[in-house]
């Protein structure tokens, strides 16, 4: 059974409610915050919560873009790779998270869960380790379907960056070339 961590803003409690049903109801282990007991250390609570998930959905929604927790556990989650940004309303996300595609579900931020967006849920959850390429962006404001990952931009900012240094390099060579004919 996978144990997913649910991270959201009280605000879109409705949303998390229903699609916390339906994922125990299709067999999911789910965590959410409304689990945690009165007294409870909830930084160390929720912490180890996200440490011991599977994957980490993260509601975004107007409420949730403006909270320091929900941008904190998603941040977590995006460097474990076990994250799965799920758009509820149609929101700017945090810069941090942009390079991500989202399965969209817009019905859900009503209060209702719509079985094909549902679907596209399930679908991303069950890929190996979650990719930013590994799932399309749903909501109609991108047609980018292929994103590189870190590594890739890694190396292809390290190659500019070399390419750089030579072009300045050889430019400095020309110029004390110049000078001494």
């Amino acid at each position: 059974m996978q144990k997913i961590f649910l991270s959201y803003s009280k605000s879109n409690l409705p949303a998390a409610k229903v699609l916390t049903e339906r994922l125990e109801l299709d067999g999911y282990s789910v965590w959410w915050d409304h689990e945690l007991a009165a007294g409870e250390e909830y930084d160390t609570t929720i912490e180890a919560e996200l440490k011991s998930a599977d994957k980490v959905i993260v509601l975004w929604s107007h409420a949730s873009v403006g909270s320091r927790w929900v941008r904190s556990e998603a941040d977590h989650a995006a460097q474990q790779n076990k994250l799965v940004p799920v758009r509820i309303e149609q929101v700017e996300v945090p810069v941090a998270f942009r390079l991500f595609h989202f399965v969209s579900m817009s019905s859900l931020g009503g209060g209702i869960l719509e079985g094909s967006e549902y679907a596209s849920l399930l679908k991303a959850m069950r890929k190996g380790e979650m990719e930013t390429a590994g799932i399309k962006h749903v909501t109609g404001t991108s047609t980018s379907t292929n994103v590189q990952t870190d590594s890739k931009w890694g190396a292809f900012t390290f190659a500019i960056a070399v390419s750089i240094t030579i072009l300045v390099a050889l430019f400095l060579l020309f110029r004390v070339w110049t000078n001494v004919i």
